[in-house]
């Protein structure tokens, strides 16, 4: 995805270094999570398959370096992995996962509680979607003009 798709947006200082199998779905776009948490969205309930494919995709940092470990490594090595996966074990599932609507639905905030619903076994999970217009006005972060 390019910064093209959000005029005068600032685009993510680490897509350099974004692995392919994320830079297909995320846009290249700061945005802020403050703003993503403030909107009132209505809550809808997925079943956890239609997000469990993001559980392979590397999305967290592991020391220095970033984008390197996904959540179903995680899950197979917890001890390897401790922080991320006492990080999954404390998520707390009444807040829902925040999903961007793009071609698929993709995750904004709410990594560790898909994997901790998932380890649970939980079949369905709470969720705001957040539609591409609403994202594009309100959430990510603009050039200011001078």
């Amino acid at each position: 995805m390019t910064a093209s798709e959000f005029p005068g947006a600032i685009p993510f200082d680490l897509w350099n270094i974004v692995p392919p199998s994320l830079a297909r779905i995320l846009p290249n776009v700061m945005w802020s999570r403050e703003r993503l948490h403030s909107l009132a969205l209505p809550v809808v309930v997925l079943p956890v398959r239609e997000l469990s494919w993001q559980l392979d995709l590397p999305w967290w940092r592991v020391d220095q370096r970033y984008f390197a470990v996904s959540p179903n490594q995680v899950r197979r090595e917890p001890r390897t992995y401790a922080r991320h996966w006492q990080r999954t074990l404390d998520a707390d599932l009444r807040f829902p996962i925040h999903l961007l609507q793009r071609e698929r639905l993709i995750i904004l905030d709410g990594v560790h509680r898909l994997l901790k619903t998932d380890v649970q076994g939980l079949e369905h999970v709470s969720v705001h979607v957040v539609s591409h217009a609403l994202f594009a006005d309100h959430i990510i972060e603009r050039v200011e003009s001078t």
